[in-house]
């Protein structure tokens, strides 16, 4: 199974200046993740709906045979694309960290939140729109 971003973990950024260990004037980008395991709530109404379905289809779940997240963290959330980007971290619609220039993220790190759904075929389908786009308007400035 798979939950909304809204019911699992979180992955923060943050960017450093550190004179120390890199060179001067220059920063880093620190990264952590802080795992969390699903609301019993929500993990146990998502198994029950499951098992109802796949009893009306013949299938029998073998639920014990479940481990708790035995997938995979898909990181998503930590760049938030936004109409009008605010914060350090946040994007535009064509994937460029608020200020930068010539750099576009095309990840599961853009979506504003997860879907409880796989996401493959939609990050996918977001970094092919924004290398689109960003192809376009440098096409448009070049003319």
């Amino acid at each position: 199974m798979n939950y909304h971003s809204e019911h699992s973990g979180v992955y923060e950024l943050q960017l450093r200046h550190d004179n120390k260990k890199f060179e001067q004037n220059k920063a880093y980008l620190q990264t952590r993740q802080k795992s969390r395991p699903p609301n019993l709530r929500t993990l146990w109404s998502s198994i029950l709906l499951l098992t109802r379905n796949l009893i009306r289809i013949g299938c029998i779940p073998l639920v014990p045979f479940a481990q708790l997240n035995s997938g995979s963290y898909h990181v998503g959330c930590t760049l938030p694309m936004r109409k009008n980007p605010e914060a350090w971290n946040d994007t535009d619609t064509l994937g460029r960290i608020n200020g930068w220039k010539n750099i576009h993220i095309a990840d599961t790190s853009v979506f504003p939140s997860l879907p409880g759904t796989t996401i493959g075929l939609l990050a996918m389908a977001n970094a092919w729109r924004i290398v689109e786009q960003a192809y376009s308007l440098n096409e448009s400035k070049e003319s």
